[in-house]
């Protein structure tokens, strides 16, 4: 029990200096168009759909997985900061991502009906899940590009059913 101890506590020290792997190459990150915007609930409700391209190539000995999240930002006049997490997915090894005319998991909501004619900011974060060491201490967040989408100013009906696949392991070659 004692040899476990030390062997976790020497592994914790050394990952402390550990020189953490480049980011994450994005070839593409793109809305492809508004799916369907309308009224929800009570509440603004959008779907979209998304290209991307990323590499993932970030890990190292103790890095067990990876959180991968997309997140829309944008300003009401009721609330200046609004972020909302469009897609996320868990990857446990390397590898590229590949989506196109993919369906967001999660719609774009707004509950103080601020999103027509909106500019909504995307952004590509990550958090780095170690083997061994503190969650979160390794989480970031990337604007790509300040890409901007433009809300519609009428509300379009939803132009197909959600169907959504999920990202496309390149290296893996198989849909998950």
């Amino acid at each position: 029990m004692i040899h476990l101890m030390v062997i976790t506590l020497v592994t914790q020290l050394t990952s402390v200096w550990l020189d953490r792997p480049p980011k994450p190459v994005i070839n593409k990150l793109a809305v492809v168009q508004v799916e369907g915007f309308g009224m929800r609930d009570g509440r603004e409700h959008a779907i979209l759909s998304i290209d991307y391209s990323l590499n993932f190539e970030i890990f190292d000995w103790n890095t067990k997985q990876v959180y991968l999240f997309v997140q829309a930002d944008y300003a009401t006049s009721q609330m200046r900061t609004n972020q909302i997490i469009l897609f996320d997915y868990v990857i446990s090894s390397g590898a590229t991502l590949n989506g196109t005319n993919v369906l967001c998991e999660y719609p774009l909501e707004d509950f103080n009906r601020g999103l027509k004619e909106n500019h909504v900011t995307l952004s590509l974060g990550w958090d780095v899940m170690p083997y061994i060491g503190l969650v979160g201490k390794l989480s970031h967040l990337q604007t790509i590009g300040e890409y901007s989408l433009k809300m519609p100013g009428d509300y379009v009906p939803l132009k197909r059913t959600r169907s959504f696949i999920g990202p496309q392991a390149g290296k893996r070659g198989d849909s998950l």
